[in-house]
């Protein structure tokens, strides 16, 4: 990328191009290639190329001290933003017990819907009943998820225990209607 003192268009369409430059700002006359072929010129001024290139230098030591500010004291940055992590993680859990709820309401529903198809004689509709939205969420009462990585968090905190309906181990009866 070049920065360059390109002239400008007059309010009449004429541009300064056929004008020179003055010969106390040393411009080159550089060319811009396309495809490999001369697409056209332009004057390029050595100091703003200069200051651009200067810039960049900077741009990168300044990148390269951050990069080494975060390595060095990584545990110290961790450390700052865990509360943060674990308040995300809290909120998570709490949304995820209220999906359950609603994940309970689904497989009830789509009971019904089966146990209906099949007093229909429909059974090859029960494919297309439509998977709970909810099967690849975690369960309550297991540990909250975090954003942060696991080898940087603490031990989790102890959480509420699940309601007994709710509990790893413990089957949800899903009423319905017909016996099935």
């Amino acid at each position: 990328m070049r920065l360059s003192a390109r002239p400008e268009r007059r309010a009449d369409g004429d541009d300064h191009s056929a004008e020179e430059p003055e010969a106390t700002e040393p411009h080159r006359l550089a060319a811009e290639v396309a495809q490999g072929r001369i697409a056209g010129f332009e004057n390029v001024d050595p100091a703003l190329e200069g200051a651009l290139a200067g810039a960049k230098r900077a741009r990168e030591r300044a990148a390269e001290a951050v990069r080494r500010f975060a390595s060095e004291h990584l545990d110290d940055l961790a450390a700052e933003r865990l509360r943060d992590s674990e308040a995300v993680a809290r909120r998570a859990h709490e949304t995820l017990r209220a999906a359950e709820s609603a994940s309970i309401a689904w497989r009830a529903e789509s009971a019904e819907w089966a146990v209906m198809l099949r007093e229909a004689g429909r059974e090859d509709l029960l494919g297309e009943l439509p998977e709970s939205p909810f099967h690849n969420l975690p369960r309550p009462g297991t540990e909250p998820p975090s954003p942060a990585p696991a080898a940087l968090s603490p031990a989790p905190a102890a959480l509420s225990p699940a309601p007994a309906a709710l509990s790893p181990g413990k089957k949800t009866r899903v009423p319905t209607r017909g016996g099935a």
